[in-house]
């Protein structure tokens, strides 16, 4: 998995803007290169989930599981 120092808390999480978001998904769904750090955190959660639901990135153990950062209980 690609190190990006994404968010690590739901606080964190619902702080991110949903367009960056999707802007990224579709960069990473379609193989865009690695975003810099000069992105938000927004665009590079999305890029990140792209290239996973892509199959171009191997899925993250804790991103499906319930022991998983930002796990609801």
């Amino acid at each position: 998995m690609v190190d990006l120092n994404l968010v690590k808390t739901a606080n964190e999480f619902k702080s991110l803007n949903e367009g960056e978001i999707l802007n990224g998904y579709l960069d990473g769904f379609y193989g865009g290169p690695k975003p810099g750090y000069d992105s938000s955190e927004s665009y590079r959660r999305g890029w990140v989930d792209g290239r996973t639901d892509s199959g171009l990135e191997p899925a993250d153990e804790t991103r499906y599981s319930d022991a998983g950062p930002l796990a609801v209980s």
